[in-house]
């Protein structure tokens, strides 16, 4: 499972005025000092900035030093002396150190537009271009045989990213939820990771979609009376903004996609059981032992009865057992599992399984519980029928023979 966000977060320190001579760090100190102590006077600017452009165009840096320097002063004279700075070098690294700043001063109320200086004179400016709005976008996991889902997201905050990475459990709902500001760069190396990450089968799924995911997982906290972990709610508040109050459902359209063709898929679900998500699934052992010690105590009997007898007996038995196993509980489990493993094998342009997958949750839903044809749910029954037994049997074996030898 993916490890959480903190190695991919931590941000380097900036090194300022690294590699400035003696005389060129002194001038820096004072600059700084300059655009401080003076930065909230009348027209402190004028009498300043021209003379600085020429010495800073012969020394580039010097000029770098005081760019990465300007975003911690945040006074009106250091975005107006960043203005005028801004264009003196061409090289990526002071351009960046330009943005940098800008960033930090423009969010401090530091930095206003002002006029370009250009012969053309073609008006305002501000002096570093916004960059441009973020999409979000959301990643998950296919379920695993545990039956919890890994979920990505990244949503627009400012000129940064609000990275959320949290796990949907079809019994508990949401858990470990982390969460951290990213810048673009940022959140795409988290992503590369999270998509690395062994094992883990994730593609991306619509925004609409993760909505819904973490309002199910707010949805099964409650109805479980536990309490969602920090954020959650925050979550899901702006991903509301984003979708808006009533996000177009996936599964909807899916279901529609299927149309009448969803009651035959119905009949062709016993091979589902076998699929990944659900190869290893067991019912739970309390609803499930008390039927498999029925079938024991049959099999076990003194009673010889006919054939046919026995068998329509063992039937009744599994019938029983169908019918108690799927508490409200189990059901809304699977139900996760067989919704999101229809999503994503629908995205993967696996529409007939997908259609059966979305058969067998439609099925679940109905309050009789699973249908006589719910082949899927027979073949769990009998696995965890079968893995019982074996367990009685187990617990029940002798350890000897019980036989006396007489020499």
């Amino acid at each position: 499972m993916f490890h959480g966000l903190g190695p991919f977060m931590a941000k380097k320190k900036r090194s300022q005025g690294s590699g400035l001579s003696g005389e060129e760090a002194a001038r820096l100190r004072e600059l700084v000092d300059l655009v401080s102590i003076r930065g909230h006077g009348p027209n402190a600017s004028q009498s300043h900035i021209e003379s600085l452009r020429e010495s800073l165009s012969k020394s580039p840096r010097l000029a770098l030093a005081l760019v990465e320097s300007l975003g911690d002063v945040k006074t009106p004279l250091a975005g107006e002396l960043l203005t005028e700075i801004s264009g003196l070098h061409s090289d990526k690294r002071y351009r960046k150190a330009v943005k940098r700043a800008a960033y930090r001063l423009r969010n401090a109320g530091c930095l206003r537009e002002d006029e370009e200086k250009g012969a053309r004179g073609e008006g305002r400016r501000v002096l570093v271009k916004g960059p441009e709005p973020l999409a979000p976008y959301v990643w998950a996991s296919r379920v695993d045989p545990t039956g919890t889902e890994a979920v990505i997201m990244a949503l627009p905050a400012g000129s940064e990213q609000r990275i959320a990475l949290f796990v949907v459990d079809g019994k508990v709902g949401i858990r470990n939820l982390e969460s951290a500001q990213a810048s673009r760069a940022g959140a795409e190396k988290v992503l590369r990771n999270f998509r690395r990450e062994k094992g883990l089968d994730a593609r991306e799924i619509p925004l609409a979609h993760g909505a819904h995911l973490v309002r199910f997982g707010l949805d099964v906290a409650k109805a479980r009376g536990l309490t969602p972990p920090r954020g959650a709610h925050q979550l899901f508040d702006r991903l509301k903004e984003l979708c808006g109050p009533a996000p177009p459902s996936l599964v909807s359209s899916i279901m529609e996609a299927g149309g009448d063709s969803l009651a035959e898929h119905l009949k062709r679900s016993a091979d589902a059981a076998k699929w990944e998500t659900f190869r290893a699934y067991l019912l739970p052992q309390e609803l499930i032992v008390p039927h498999a010690e029925k079938l024991r105590s049959l099999k076990d009997s003194p009673i010889v009865l006919p054939g046919s007898s026995q068998a329509s007996m063992r039937a009744d038995i599994i019938d029983e057992a169908l019918a108690a196993s799927f508490t409200q509980e189990v059901k809304s489990d699977l139900m996760f599992r067989l919704r999101e493993t229809a999503v994503h094998l629908y995205l993967d342009g696996d529409r007939d399984e997908s259609f059966i997958a979305l058969a067998l949750a439609q099925d679940l839903a109905e309050d009789e519980g699973p249908s006589p044809g719910n082949l899927f749910c027979m073949a769990l029954v009998e696995r965890s029928l079968n893995a019982a037994g074996a367990d009685l049997e187990q617990q029940t074996k002798p350890e000897g023979t019980g036989l006396i030898e007489i020499p």
